[in-house]
């Protein structure tokens, strides 16, 4: 969801949705705080995810009230090496708002203490942002000790709160589902490993596989390992129609062609991806070719070299009484 926003100056946009229902912001809860530096003059665009602080959708439908402050020529208050501060800080503006008005106070010492942080800003009329004391935490003694602690207001802050009705039309795209097919594979084969099934998802992951047929057993037998290795070291397991596979154990299928098989054997699959959307129907194809021929030696009876050479005489001669007659 983007949220537009137009400013006058730079500054810092701080958004609060409040989703729990109780004013101001709670960390921890349902509570949604998006903090965002606007660098230019104009309109900005803040985007939210729709996930509420929990990290849960947000149903559509849903209304919750906003509230949005701006913040203009931050003022910083940074002390260090104060190991305590018990009493914590009184920031009042007098000008140019009423003389004694409190000051909305922000700081961030969450590296020294998780979760030790006021970003969406509170009302500093006495004792905020205290630490250091006798307690446990950001309170505890002496914490201050060779530590920067910042506390800072903005010269110009504004505030504006609404009702939001929070409606959206959430659609996923189906995955995708590859036909394939394969190198040929002699009939005489054994079970032998074939490229993994394939299929994409353009908005998510696929989750899994699912086998709608089979080959005949007359053309071979599928299967694959239970758990995804290979070699397998787990059961190697049958593939039948129904059959479902994880994205690991789609690398270990093997296809074992009948001995007698000559042709194309195939089978169908689709996918299905973490938003439970089906993908298409996709075949995978398995040519399968005769037994490739034999190759024998042949071994022919010996001949005698020395007649050899008189065959090669008696053309050496009759090629010199040419030659005289000539």
């Amino acid at each position: 969801m983007d949220i537009s926003l137009t400013v006058t100056a730079p500054g810092v946009a701080i958004l609060l949705l409040d989703l729990n229902n109780v004013d101001g912001y709670q960390p921890g809860t349902k509570d949604v705080l998006i903090e965002s530096e606007i660098a230019s003059l104009g309109t900005s665009v803040v985007t939210w995810d729709g996930l509420d602080g929990l990290g849960a959708n947000v149903p559509s439908g849903t209304a919750f009230k906003t509230i949005f402050r701006y913040g203009s020529f931050p003022v910083h208050y940074p002390i260090y090496d104060a190991e305590n501060n018990s009493d914590g800080f009184a920031i009042f503006d007098y000008r140019p708002a009423p003389p004694a008005t409190p000051a909305i106070a922000f700081w961030d010492d969450s590296s020294v203490v998780t979760g030790s942080a006021e970003i969406f800003g509170i009302t500093s009329s006495g004792a905020v942002h205290p630490w250091g004391g006798s307690g446990t935490g950001i309170l505890a003694p002496n914490i201050g000790d060779t530590r920067l602690f910042n506390t800072w207001i903005y010269g110009q802050l504004r505030e504006f709160r609404s009702t939001n009705l929070h409606t959206y039309s959430c659609i996923t795209l189906p995955p995708v589902a590859n036909n394939f097919t394969n190198l040929p594979m002699p009939q005489t084969n054994g079970a032998t490993l074939i490229p993994a099934l394939v299929a994409s998802d353009p908005d998510g992951t696929i989750d899994s596989y699912n086998i709608l047929t089979i080959p005949p057993v007359s053309e071979g037998v599928l299967s694959y390992c239970s758990n995804g290795t290979e070699p397998c070291t787990g059961t190697v397991t049958v593939i039948t129609p129904g059959t479902v596979l994880s994205p690991a154990q789609i690398n270990t299928l093997k296809f074992d062609p009948a001995p007698t098989f000559i042709g194309i054997a195939q089978f169908t699959f689709n996918a299905t991806d973490n938003s439970g959307n089906i993908s298409n129907t996709a075949t995978y194809k398995l040519p399968v070719e005769a037994r490739p021929p034999l190759a024998n030696n042949i071994v022919v009876p010996s001949m005698s070299n020395t007649m050899a050479q008189q065959q090669l005489r008696h053309y050496q001669h009759q090629m010199m009484m040419e030659q005289l007659l000539l």
